[in-house]
């Protein structure tokens, strides 16, 4: 799924240019991971074409004329990762308690249904010789939403990505999302919520450490947002 690229070609077909195929891009730098997933941007727009007429919309209508087009934008900037790169600084003191980055959002797309499904992210690692910049676990749950997927399969992708960039003896990941795909169609329940955790190295199998990584998503979250105070009362 992973592999290592020094440059990639960035996406093109937007608004007001000529559709093509694309590559959905990741880190540029020699250090930099591409996500080998493509756009073909022409055909999606055929396909929408299809798809909002068979879905009922009256031909040569507003809907049916620029719908479409809206559609496969909408999508595109959903599943396109902008550059950037995976810094990292070397750990000149020592540092080997565990580190957690709390309540990232992130906003994917359900595989099944093509319905977006969004949370936060708690992730938490144990360091090595390097620690990465703070954006950059941000950065890593936001590259990794960006795809068609399940919430299950999004945790250990971000797990294994941390665990293989940062050498480190340990990586937690805690995913808290609701789904359109069940308050919007199906059962049609609203306000559920379901949580996945990715343990690799020590976090997978010390049940101590992992108490303590769980013990510090759920901290009073006084200085957050509001919309992520709850997540932590789920842990």
């Amino acid at each position: 799924m992973l592999s290592r690229t020094p440059q990639v070609e960035p996406i093109t077909g937007r608004a007001g240019r000529q559709p093509t195929t694309g590559v959905v891009h990741a880190p540029t730098d020699p250090d930099g991971v591409t996500l080998a997933r493509t756009i073909d941007e022409e055909l999606a727009l055929a396909a929408a074409q299809q798809l909002v007429l068979a879905l009922g919309a009256k031909e040569g209508s507003e809907v049916a004329r620029r719908t479409p087009q809206r559609m496969v934008e909408a999508l595109t900037q959903m599943l396109t990762v902008e550059p950037w790169s995976f810094t990292t600084f070397p750990n000149t003191r020592g540092q080997h308690e565990l580190v957690v980055v709390r309540a990232i959002p992130f906003t994917s797309l359900c595989e099944h249904h093509v319905l977006p499904f969004q949370g936060t992210a708690h992730v938490g690692y144990l360091p090595a010789e390097r620690l990465p910049g703070l954006s950059k676990i941000a950065r890593t749950v936001q590259t990794f939403a960006r795809g068609l997927q399940v919430q299950e399969d999004l945790g250990q992708e971000i797990a294994a990505f941390l665990t293989e960039r940062l050498a480190c003896a340990g990586v937690a990941v805690v995913l808290t999302a609701t789904h359109a795909c069940m308050s919007c169609r199906g059962v049609r329940v609203s306000g559920t919520s379901t949580i996945t955790l990715a343990t690799r190295g020590l976090l997978s199998h010390d049940n101590a450490l992992l108490d303590r990584f769980l013990t510090l998503c759920s901290l009073p979250a006084a200085n957050l947002p509001d919309s992520t105070e709850t997540n932590g009362d789920l842990l």
